[in-house]
């Protein structure tokens, strides 16, 4: 399913800026203070969760679109800079992929 995916995104990288890294900012997916759990197996609110968190749905696609995205805007123009390109985005899947 993903061996498209990772295609494009080699050519992205050998066309763009080739980073050895893709910067995140710490506050997508870590919070400013410590918030307590009452439970372990019951997570923090959604409104209280870093971005990241709140991104993550049982197959996890719109985390990963996201990071992709990132990985894209980065490659192309490096971190902190504006992002014009547009990338067409079309589902290969024979099948739903989500709820």
């Amino acid at each position: 399913m993903f061996g498209g995916v990772n295609q494009v995104m080699r050519q992205i990288w050998e066309q763009g800026q080739k980073p050895s890294s893709v910067r995140v900012r710490p506050a997508f997916y870590r919070l400013d203070e410590m918030k307590g759990l009452e439970d372990e197996r019951k997570p923090l609110p959604t409104e209280d969760q870093p971005f990241a968190a709140r991104m993550v749905t049982l197959k996890g696609l719109h985390l990963r679109l996201m990071l992709t995205m990132l990985y894209a805007a980065q490659c192309a123009v490096g971190p902190g800079k504006h992002w014009d390109a547009l990338y067409p985005v079309q589902s290969t899947a024979k099948e739903r992929l989500s709820g």
